[in-house]
This record gives structure tokens, C-alpha cells and sequence, in this order.
């Protein structure tokens, strides 16, 4: 399933807990393949933010080829694949998903998800937050025992910087 040269390494993972201890922190395959991950240069994957009353929408193109390990979600909301072919691990299994899909993610989801295409991919939130980097703090968090939580390869789910 993921075999290909991927942005942040080669790396075969199954879905499931390894085994593993650190301090008082369970570590997770999840947590071992995104340290991995982090180590390989970075892919640009471009953000698209749009806003209504009470409903933010986030948008990112991830190319072929890439392997993205995503935050865990804190709230349940929409998500649309209108462009594109993925492979996803999930703590409850695989699967693999073809545009044009709809559906839910769930509170506690973390993914790896591979990009067997060039894929288009946004989710759909409830905010009266406007400010994309506030929002990504609300509705995700990060617990990677094996990485600071402050390194800059991290921080890909902020928006991009504005051009002057």
C-alpha cells in the first residue's frame, strides 16, 4: 500500500499500536511513522481558507506521491474529496477513497494517509473564528512523544503566510 517514494520517506505501516513505552507516554505506529516522516525535506501543499457566518471551510492540495500524517481532530465535521485517489490508515483500519467523497471525521481521528493522485481535500468546521491558525488550534491538537510539539516542520497546518 505504501510503498512508493513518498515527501517524508519510504515507510511500510500497518494499522496498529506497537508496542512501546516512553516515560509515562504510550508511542503509537502513528507516532513512530510521523518521526520518521519529519526527517525527509517537506512537500508544499497549498492552503485555501473561505469563510461564511458561523462556517469556515479549509482547502489543501496535497500532490501525488505524498505521505501526510494529519493532527487529531477534536470535533466531528464534514470532509469532501473532490479531486484525487488516497490510501488511509486509521487506528480502525485501512482504506482507500476515489473524488468525488464525502464524509464524517470524528473527534480522536488521526490518519496517514497517502496520495495515490493529486488530491484536493477540505473539511468543513462551525466557528465564529476567522483567523485559519486559531481555528486549526481549536479543532486539532498534536501528541507526539517522540517530537517537540514547537518544531517548525510541525507547524505545516498553519496558513500560509500572506504575500505582500
Amino acid at each position: 500500500m505504501f510503498g512508493e517514494k513518498t515527501a517524508h520517506g519510504d515507510t511500510a505501516i500497518a494499522g496498529e499500536d506497537i508496542d512501546m513505552e516512553l516515560g509515562t507516554k504510550s508511542v503509537t505506529l502513528f507516532d513512530v511513522a510521523e518521526a520518521e516522516m519529519v526527517k525527509m525535506p517537506p512537500v508544499y501543499m497549498p492552503l485555501e481558507h473561505a469563510f461564511t457566518s458561523s462556517m469556515y471551510r479549509r482547502t489543501i492540495f496535497m500532490p501525488k506521491g505524498t505521505l501526510v500524517s494529519t493532527r487529531i481532530h477534536k470535533t466531528e465535521h464534514f470532509f469532501s474529496i473532490t479531486k484525487g485517489h488516497v490510501q488511509i490508515i486509521e487506528p480502525d483500519g485501512n482504506k482507500e477513497i476515489k473524488a468525488p467523497f464525502s464524509g464524517v471525521t470524528y473527534p480522536g481521528t488521526q490518519r496517514l494517509i497517502y496520495i495515490v493522485e493529486d488530491t484536493t481535500w477540505e473539511t468543513y468546521h462551525v466557528t465564529d473564528l476567522t483567523d485559519p491558525d486559531l481555528i486549526a488550534e481549536q479543532i486539532t491538537e498534536h501528541h507526539n512523544p517522540l517530537l517537540d510539539k514547537e518544531d517548525p516542520r510541525l507547524q505545516a497546518y498553519k496558513s500560509e503566510p500572506a504575500l505582500t
